[in-house]
This record gives C-alpha cells, structure tokens and sequence, in this order.
C-alpha cells in the first residue's frame, strides 16, 4: 500500500513538472492574455480592417513599463496616440516586446491597434506590465476591449470619454488553434527609437502605367493632395530601409474597396498579376497606410482599387531591422485548419477590377 502510495505521488510530482514546464513555455510568456477578433458572426472572406481599444487609468507614473504584443495577420499599436510598432504573425516567432514607458501618463491612458487582415480572420494578443514602487497595472487583450469598425474621432483624443463599440470574439488564450506561442519575449525598439531621422523622406518622382518611360516630378504631398491614380509607381531616389506610408484622398464610410498590393524592389518591377510583396488593407476612414515593418526598396508600386496621392519613407537603422525582422515561415489556415483556395486571389481580384477603370487604361 505504501509502495502504491509513493508511487502514485511520485507521478503526481512528475506531472506537476511537466503543467509547469508546459505553463512556462506557453501560458506564462502571454501573461493572461487571450486572443481577440471582431464580433463573431459577422467574419467573411476577404480584406477587414478595425480598431481595438482599451482605457486604463495610473495613479502614478512607474518605474518600469512593457508592451507585448503579436497579431495575425498584423496590426499597428498606439500608446496615447503615439505610434509603439507593428506585429505580423510567424510560426515560431517570438512575441515582440517594446518599452513604452515614456509614452504613458497619469490619469487615463488609452491603447489603440489597427489590426489589418487579407483573410478575413486573425487574431490580436497584447498585455502591458507597468511597474510602480506601490502597484502594477497589467492591462491584458481580452472581453474588456471594444472593437470599432468605423474611425471615430474620440478614438484619437485620450481627453475624450471613449465611445461605446461591440465586444471581441474572444478565442481564448495560447496555445489556441494554430497560435503556438513559445519562448520569451523579443525585445525590439518603438518605431521612435528605430528611426535614424525625424522627418519623413518623400518620393522625388512617379511615373502612371500608360507613360511607362516618362517619369514625373512629385512635389510634397499631404492629406489634401489629389489622387494620382489606381496604378502608380514612386521613385524615392536611393534605396532606403523604411517604414512605407501611403497617402490616399479623403474616404467615404461606406467605401468598401480599401485594398489594393504593393509591390517593392531596387528597380521598377513590370507588374501583370505577379506575387505582391504586400496586400495593402486600408484602415476605416483613414488617409495614411503605414506599412506594419520596415522593408528594404527604392522603387514603391501601387496597383489598388482606392487611388493613391502621395508616398512618403521613414528611416530607420537598416542593420537593426535586418536582424528584428528577420524573414520567418509565413502561416496558412486558420485554427490549424488549411485552408483552400475558395475563390480568386487577391491579385486576380485587383487586377480584374483595375481593368474596368479608365483611369488606369488611360494613366489619368
């Protein structure tokens, strides 16, 4: 009886080993963060784009703060409307990690993710550890988030009350479907801290398909400036590594066809329903596109069903962002499912509606 019981606490301690190693590997590196999505029921194939948000208050600035966070596909994060960085899922890509304690305040602080899918699904994970002498706050993804679908302007004033949006889908935590968070956390610089100028570096010249060979002078550009078309390729003059901004006329609420595929290279690339090393999902109501990493180019070519104004390049320290962003295995599926090919392809389907507007037929 004795032998019986020892044995079965000695199994007892091993599988209290192996939860702890498992809790080590997988649930602790997250903290209690869980992954969220837009309101289930209402995902479709295809290009989405929403806000998720969170308020949090401090009593006192810390000593000490992180944010962690991953996405799939990506996702842009502010702290107090202070662009923090980007995050595009990898399998086996740790978890990025940045300091943001200069970015938060006493009193109200209020995260916000623009979080981007081709695919109509994804998910978003997050938590925020700020460290006082007296208290932490950890402020994790989970049903407390509100999900907008539409840009509202208190969403970018932290003064303002935050308005009322729908809860996430909330998938739960990691390791959840095709989610196998590992390992600890990277540590990488904000967007801030990454870039080697202050100011934007904007494309000299721009050339439209049907003048293939003449090149036009592209002065500065702002929200203000009028569309330069559905198919336009940007000279910035010398290869740079940067954070690719695309400037787009004022959109209406209800414009749906918020896509479109970038194409990037140390020479103009001769474009005809080729792999795009980006699909671009325009944010609700916004008139920038900021790329979710840095990536190494000269020549930037857009071809996308909401015409494009401008382009602008934000430097940053090509060797660090060599060594960060290192190119991983890019996911398919969802939930650990494959996935088919249940339709067209986003480049065939750009491509197809390109070739009904005579904008792009003519180079107006």
């Amino acid at each position: 009886m004795w032998l019986a019981l020892l044995l079965a606490l000695g199994a007892l301690v091993s599988l209290q080993a192996v939860l702890q190693r498992i809790l080590e590997a997988y649930v602790l590196p997250t903290r209690q963060a869980q992954w969220i999505w837009i309101t289930e029921g209402e995902v479709e194939p295809g290009p989405v784009a929403f806000y998720a948000v969170r308020d949090f208050d401090l009593s006192q600035l810390p000593k000490q703060a992180t944010l962690t966070t991953t996405a799939d596909e990506e996702a842009l994060v502010f702290l107090n409307a202070v662009p923090v960085g980007g995050s595009r899922y990898r399998n086996g890509q740790s978890l990025k990690q940045y300091d943001v304690l200069e970015a938060l305040e006493v009193g109200t602080n209020r995260l916000m993710v623009e979080v981007r899918s081709v695919r109509g699904i994804g998910g978003l994970l997050l938590y925020l550890d700020a460290i006082g002498a007296e208290e932490k706050t950890s402020i994790v993804t989970d049903g407390d988030w509100q999900i907008f679908r539409q840009p509202e302007d208190a969403l970018f004033d932290v003064t303002l009350p935050l308005p009322h949006g729908e809860a996430p889908t909330v998938w739960g935590p990691a390791p959840v479907g095709r989610w196998l968070v590992t390992g600890q956390p990277q540590t990488i610089p904000t967007i801030a801290e990454l870039r080697t100028t202050q100011g934007a570096l904007g494309a000299e010249r721009f050339r439209l398909p049907a003048d293939n060979r003449r090149w036009q002078q592209l002065g500065k550009t702002d929200r203000s400036s009028a569309p330069l078309g559905h198919w336009v390729t940007f000279d910035f003059g010398q290869e740079v590594m940067a954070y690719l901004a695309l400037r787009f006329p004022s959109q209406s609420p209800e414009d749906s066809q918020t896509m479109g595929l970038l194409y990037l290279g140390s020479q103009p690339r001769i474009l005809n329903r080729s792999r795009a090393e980006r699909h671009v999902v325009i944010m609700p109501g916004q008139r920038i596109w900021l790329d979710a990493k840095p990536r190494r180019f000269r020549y930037a070519s857009y071809v996308g069903l909401t015409p494009v104004s401008g382009a602008d390049a934000y430097s940053v320290d090509g060797a660090r962002a060599d060594e960060i962003w290192a190119t991983g295995h890019v996911t398919t599926g969802a939930f650990g499912l494959p996935v088919g090919q249940l339709g067209p392809s986003l480049e065939d389907i750009v491509w197809r509606e390109l070739h009904g507007l005579t904008s792009v037929t003519s180079g107006e």
